[in-house]
């Protein structure tokens, strides 16, 4: 057999199992837009800094702004966080080129315990907008 001649689930267990940027490679090449939304901890305690990351993986430029929003799980659904969601963002365009990314961090200083989620839109060259998400928890 070549070594060339590789079968699909093999080479998918190849490709799964690479990591770019902490994720598998599978992610990036399976799915339609290559954008991520991700905190740098899953859990931080109050004070600290939540580090947050816009990641381009795809082929085309991600058109975004600097607005974001901050919602907390109630314990049935997500409501906004108005202590970690600023009051007012600068009108201004984010053109996040291929493998290129925007950070930003957020203050936890009033958290309150709990199960927060940082939400962002951007929008693809195609015009299509996605919503991100990414999770972390604050303890007490």
């Amino acid at each position: 057999m070549p070594v060339l001649a590789l079968s699909r689930r093999v080479l998918a267990a190849i490709i799964a199992s690479v990591p770019v940027l902490g994720y598998p490679l599978a992610l990036f090449l399976f799915s339609e837009e290559g954008v991520v939304l991700r905190t740098d901890k899953g859990s931080y305690g109050r004070g600290e800094v939540v580090r947050v990351e816009l990641v381009n993986l795809g082929l085309a430029p991600v058109y975004t702004g600097r607005d974001y929003r901050v919602e907390y799980y109630d314990g049935s659904r997500w409501v906004p966080s108005e202590e970690l969601t600023p009051g007012f963002f600068t009108l201004e365009l984010r053109v996040i080129q291929p493998w290129r990314s925007m950070e930003w961090g957020i203050p936890l200083d009033e958290a309150p315990p709990g199960k927060y989620r940082v939400v962002k839109e951007v929008w693809l060259e195609s015009g299509k907008k996605l919503v991100l998400y990414a999770y972390f928890e604050v303890k007490g």
